[in-house]
């Protein structure tokens, strides 16, 4: 990914691949090594320039993808399943 490409897009490409990543390994075994590693290029500073922490990415996944998360068949008591409770509450 380009370091001239506009923000909009970068925070996207941080989000699709967060996601992909909490979906695939769990919230709680990805790392943000991984996530930047999955950014093909981008530093740890570009994921904090647009998000406070991993956390902050999760809750910004959860806001804009709320029905996708409810439908998902979620196991555990991780980060996700916390944040699919939440979800609930607010609908």
């Amino acid at each position: 990914m380009a370091r001239n490409r506009n923000s909009h897009e970068t925070r996207q490409k941080i989000l699709e691949v967060s996601k992909n990543l909490f979906l695939e390994k769990g919230f709680d075994n990805t790392s943000i090594q991984d996530i930047i590693d999955g950014l093909g290029g981008l530093t740890k500073g570009v994921i904090y320039h647009h998000f406070e922490s991993k956390y902050d990415i999760l809750q910004t996944i959860i806001s804009e993808n709320n029905q996708e998360i409810l439908n998902y068949n979620w196991r555990g008591d991780t980060a996700l399943e916390i944040g699919r409770a939440s979800c609930r509450e607010r609908v």
